[in-house]
């Protein structure tokens, strides 16, 4: 895993090569779309704790519909992605089949007129042995029109990366605290951090003095390399890969990265603090992204669910846990409910590839969509 970066232009090539879709991509492109699928790793937590799973053999309550969504909505606007929730929401279960197999995190979505949404939740970095996929997720996605992902920005390059716009972080000490810190854990594991390094033609005394969201990054960046996974075989991409071979599918973005990235420097110095504190046990970190992992491939939700909840746990302050959740969770879900609402409501098939715990999480975009009087089914 340590020299996987080391050969990513090789082995870029190779893929791209394979995939036949050189002129889609350049290593610049690449390593932006990195950059933005690590703004959406950077951080994760959960509401409320949630009960265990439901022993093997114990009766599920089914899912019922209870209205009929308008067939027509109208294209969300800010206001309404960041203004008070227009739903009230209450958990639905999420039956998990008894099976040892591996179960796609994956749901069918019907719409009123007839066209169908594969939601599907994804993580951003994977195994090679993942592949190939199961032909119930190929499929579903040859079946769609569009694939709508939550990062498709290829202009998109990030700027001013290392310089502050929010004057709080200057001199605040809760970040001087934790600097000597982080530049040691860098330091200690600086040959897992060097294609970040070159990608980003900077050096650790930069990052000394860059955004603290870069520090969450880096140390993103550090623990996926560090572990079993690797981010070329993360299944965003490889959808992307897909559709562009493919030829016939459209690619929608359901997030403005750059709004993305404004959001996540905008979280408060305290929040940055506590965030980076809880990544700066590597070792601890690693394994928690592997058992993430394993819980996402074998479709175990309420696994997911708890280890998101336990994710919050660790920020250990109310305030800061409603701050993190809101940002995180909250604003981002229902944002990608009403797209996900908008693109059912045009007419269109669409493979709609979210973060698994977005899906998941109780109150997430799954149960919203149920809440809309949806009928949504999961894919066994």
């Amino acid at each position: 895993m340590s020299t996987f970066f080391g050969s990513l232009n090789l082995d870029f090539r190779k893929t791209v090569r394979k995939m036949r879709v050189q002129t889609a991509y350049t290593n610049r492109y690449v390593f932006r779309l990195l950059i933005a699928f690590m703004l959406l790793l950077a951080a994760c937590g959960s509401s409320d704790a949630v009960d265990d799973a439901p022993a093997n053999g114990e009766e599920q309550t089914p899912v019922e519909q209870s209205t009929t969504p308008d067939p027509t909505p109208a294209a969300p606007t800010e206001a309404d992605s960041h203004g008070t929730p227009a739903y009230v929401l209450t958990p639905t279960p999420l039956p998990l089949p008894d099976a040892d197999d591996e179960i796609p995190f994956m749901w069918m979505v019907t719409a009123p007129y007839g066209n169908t949404m594969y939601l599907f939740g994804t993580i951003h970095a994977a195994t090679p042995d993942l592949y190939p996929l199961s032909s119930v997720i190929m499929d579903a996605l040859h079946r769609s029109d569009y694939l709508a992902v939550e990062v498709w920005a290829p202009d998109f390059m990030p700027v001013d990366l290392f310089t502050y716009e929010d004057t709080r972080m200057i001199n605040d000490e809760n970040i001087d605290d934790l600097r000597p810190r982080v530049m040691a854990v860098l330091a200690e594991y600086k040959d897992y951090i060097c294609d970040f390094l070159m990608w980003t033609d900077t050096s650790l005394d930069s990052i000394e003095s860059a955004h603290p969201n870069i520090w969450l990054q880096v140390l993103t960046w550090l623990i996926v390399e560090k572990s079993e996974l690797s981010r070329l075989h993360a299944l965003d991409t490889y959808f992307i890969g897909q559709a562009l071979h493919i030829g016939r599918m459209e690619i929608l973005s359901i997030e403005c990265i750059a709004e993305t990235e404004k959001a996540f420097r905008g979280l408060s110095p305290q929040l940055h603090a506590r965030l980076i504190e809880n990544l700066l046990d590597i070792d601890q970190a690693v394994e928690h992204v592997e058992i993430t992992y394993e819980a996402w491939r074998y479709g175990d939700v309420y696994a997911m669910r708890n280890l998101l909840s336990q994710d919050l746990d660790m920020i250990d302050d109310d305030t800061l846990a409603a701050e993190h959740y809101d940002m995180m969770f909250f604003q981002r879900g229902l944002r990608m409910t009403d797209m996900a609402s908008y693109y059912l409501g045009q007419g269109k098939n669409v493979f709609y590839v979210v973060g698994a715990f977005h899906l998941t999480r109780e109150n997430g975009v799954v149960d919203m969509l149920i809440q809309r009087g949806y009928d949504v089914v999961r894919i066994q």
